[in-house]
């Protein structure tokens, strides 16, 4: 017969592994979006720094809404 305390210390284990497999899911998750945000800047890298890279996005936004620039 197992004993009580023996099944309360699987269900934590249990719970514990949950939790690490869930806080593993969401650090790889934002290293994810990371590495897309550096593709994303080394693809417009021609355009120089990334502040041109706002202003070519904000002009583009601005055309698209009719703003003059």
């Amino acid at each position: 017969m197992v004993s009580i305390i023996e099944l309360l210390n699987k269900l934590i284990f249990a719970k514990r592994q949950e939790i690490l497999r869930a806080k593993w899911r969401l650090i790889t998750a934002q290293f994810q979006s990371i590495q897309g945000i550096q593709a994303f800047y080394s693809s417009w890298h021609d355009f120089g720094n990334i502040s041109d890279m706002r202003g070519m996005i904000s002009k583009t936004n601005r055309k698209t809404r009719g703003i003059p620039a």
